[in-house]
C-alpha cells in the first residue's frame, strides 16, 4: 500500500474547544458539570484514530475513501481498530484531537478522521472490551473511562452544604502526565 497516499489524507481537525475542556476539567479538580461539559464536546468532535487496513485493499479504493466519497458495496473493507494498554491489562481505544498530537511510530502507521461518537460505540461495545477512550495517548493524553459516557449527569445533585458541584475521583477518571 502507497504511504504517501495516506500522507495526503485530511488530517484538518479544529479540536480547540475539546483541548480548552480539557483543560478546564483538569484545572476544577474534577468538577462533575465539567466533566459533563467535556464529554458533551467530545461527542461533537472530530478526532483522529490509528486503523490497520487489509492488505488486499486496492489504492483506487483507498484513495476514494480518503477523499470522502462512498464506497460501493464491492469496494468496501474492514478497518481493524488499534487499542493500547495500560501497565494492568486493560485496553483503551486511543484517539488524537489534532495531527500536532500523533508523533510517527510504528504502532499507529495509518490515521483516519472520524466522529468522537463512532470512537465512543467502540467504546461500550461490549466485544471489543475496552476500558474507555484515551485521548492524544502520545503527548500527555487524558483517560475517558467507560462509566463517564453510561453516566446521566442530570440525576448527579449539586452539594448544597458548599454551594457546588460534587467531585468525582481521580481513579473514576485518571488523567495521564
Amino acid at each position: 500500500m502507497d504511504k504517501k497516499i495516506l500522507e495526503r489524507a485530511s488530517y484538518d481537525t479544529d479540536n480547540a474547544k475539546l483541548e480548552a475542556a480539557i483543560a478546564d476539567y483538569t484545572a476544577s479538580n474534577n468538577d462533575i458539570r465539567k466533566l459533563e461539559g467535556l464529554i458533551k464536546i467530545f461527542k461533537g468532535a472530530q478526532v483522529l484514530v490509528p486503523v490497520a487496513f487489509p492488505k488486499q485493499v486496492k489504492v483506487t479504493v483507498l484513495e476514494k475513501m480518503l477523499r470522502g466519497e462512498p464506497l460501493g458495496k464491492d469496494e468496501s473493507f474492514p478497518l481493524f481498530p488499534i487499542t493500547m494498554s495500560d501497565q494492568k491489562g486493560n485496553k483503551f481505544a486511543p484517539a488524537f484531537t489534532s495531527r500536532d498530537k500523533v508523533l510517527e511510530t510504528k504502532e499507529f502507521p495509518y490515521m483516519i478522521r472520524v466522529p468522537a461518537e463512532q470512537v465512543i460505540r467502540n467504546a461500550l461495545n461490549e466485544k471489543m472490551n475496552l476500558g474507555g477512550v484515551l485521548l492524544n495517548p502520545q503527548t500527555g493524553g487524558f483517560v475517558f473511562r467507560r462509566q463517564a459516557f453510561l453516566t446521566d449527569f442530570s440525576k448527579i445533585p449539586a452539594d448544597p452544604q458548599k454551594r457546588q458541584v460534587k467531585k468525582v475521583s481521580r481513579d473514576e477518571f485518571i488523567i495521564l502526565a
